[in-house]
């Protein structure tokens, strides 16, 4: 991703760095951004180091994009997924509003914004159905057959498809 950065923007800084050892001062950031990651973090260590580089008063933003399993397509997505998931836990197990609303942050504002992903699940275009399949990190075991059965519960709907989704903001301040 760092590459891809300096590629788009050479002059930008970009740090090595994790979620629990930012090399950025004390209290030196108005804000930060986690976009569907904070699963992979460890919690308290994360939350603690986000809170030391903030200033008073500065925001922190824990971004869910989320499967709406009500629909059927999404919900035979998450199923062919659900083995392949290994030991990691998914951002399904977390409260966001639970964690920031401690003594490290003030109160949790949330926000919800339903959408619908268009997809083409046939060629000559490549599949995002597939193509999210292929990036997703959660499981170093191999997913095969996962593409194929996805296209095949896809196989019958009209083109485009239409994915519907929930990105979910929580929002909160340093105390």
């Amino acid at each position: 991703m760092r590459e891809q950065l300096f590629a788009a923007l050479p002059d930008v800084d970009a740090f090595d760095g994790t979620a629990e050892s930012i090399p950025l001062p004390d209290g030196s950031v108005d804000a930060i951004t986690c976009g569907q990651a904070f699963h992979w973090f460890r919690t308290e260590e994360a939350l603690r180091e986000m809170h030391r580089v903030l200033r008073p008063g500065g925001g922190v933003a824990l971004v869910w994009n989320v499967r709406d399993v009500s629909d059927p397509l999404q919900a035979r997505i998450q199923e062919i997924l659900a083995p392949h998931s290994g030991a990691v836990r998914s951002h399904r197990e977390i409260d966001p509003a639970a964690l920031l609303g401690g003594e490290l942050f003030g109160p949790v504002e949330t926000w919800s914004l339903a959408y619908e992903q268009p997809a083409v699940a046939r060629p000559p275009r490549r599949p995002h159905l597939v193509d999210e399949l292929r990036r997703h990190p959660r499981s170093r075991r191999p997913r095969r057959g996962c593409s194929a059965r996805v296209l095949e519960a896809a196989d019958g709907l009209p083109e485009p498809i239409s994915i519907p989704y929930t990105t979910d903001v929580y929002v909160a301040h340093r105390l």
